[in-house]
């Protein structure tokens, strides 16, 4: 790597898997190349720390994807962000983005965030912790990569990964959006624009 570039950090923001392909890992292997193709480069001008919100779906897999570049480039650090303490309550106990999925992949993360201590949260108040947790990377971050099919993330609503990427763009922080077409079970039609 050339030592003019600043170390950078970048977080990742993106859908559930009821919103993209399942709990089938195969469909997301366009994802998580696409995914290893940008943090590649990014590690190449600067990119250190990669920080992943911890949920079901994009963020797991991007935490998976920034470990596999970890195990190449060792002087990476990869983060979670975990919005409170049983945000997983709800999750399967076994098979892809389960408690033990999520257990078994941040027992590697070199750090682990909480966001806040609480548990056995009303849905509001989860729903207000898990838009902090996007708050916190973004601010921490910056570089965002966002999983959005479209241009809607400008003006949609209940979307956490529209609510972060507005966030990250009134922020000024850089965006790069990997745009996608799912039909529930496969997801194709993938490129990355920078948003901002």
């Amino acid at each position: 790597m050339n030592s003019t570039y600043k170390s950078q950090t970048v977080c990742f923001t993106g859908p559930r898997p009821h919103k993209l392909a399942g709990f089938t890992k195969e469909a997301y292997q366009p994802v998580i190349d696409t995914t290893m193709q940008l943090c590649k480069k990014l590690y190449h001008v600067g990119a250190k720390q990669f920080i992943s919100g911890g949920a079901q779906g994009f963020d797991m897999l991007a935490f998976e994807t920034a470990n596999k570049l970890k195990s190449v480039h060792p002087d990476i650090k990869n983060v979670v962000y975990i919005p409170f303490t049983d945000y997983d309550k709800y999750f399967a106990d076994y098979g892809l983005f389960s408690k033990n999925y999520a257990r078994n992949l941040f027992a590697k993360a070199d750090e682990v965030k909480y966001v806040s201590q609480s548990d056995n949260l009303d849905r509001e108040m989860a729903t207000i912790l898990l838009n902090k947790r996007n708050e916190a990377m973004v601010n921490d971050s910056d570089i965002v990569i966002a999983l959005y099919p479209d241009g809607s993330w400008l003006t949609a609503e209940h979307s956490g990964t529209a609510n972060c990427m507005r966030y990250a763009k009134q922020k000024g922080k850089t965006i790069y959006q990997i745009k996608y077409a799912c039909n529930g079970k496969c997801i194709t039609d993938i490129k990355i624009v920078r948003v901002n």
